[in-house]
């Protein structure tokens, strides 16, 4: 498995689990539960995202400095 198709794994898994929080949160009326894991898996993906990007900066800016 290339590293694009593990990401996309690992991604997919990530909002499973959080879909999967979500419902039991709603089961059972509570707002809080599973924040640690919640925050965590936010955090990963983050700090993911940083580190390629640190990496492997984009060749040119997106966007328009005067929007």
């Amino acid at each position: 498995m290339n590293k694009r198709e593990a990401l996309k794994v690992r991604l997919e898994r990530g909002v499973e689990t959080l879909l999967q929080l979500e419902q039991r949160r709603v089961r059972r009326n509570s707002k809080s539960l599973g924040m640690s894991i919640e925050r965590a898996i936010i955090q990963r993906e983050l700090d993911e995202l940083e580190a390629d990007l640190v990496a492997n900066p984009p060749k040119q800016r997106i966007g328009n400095d005067t929007d």
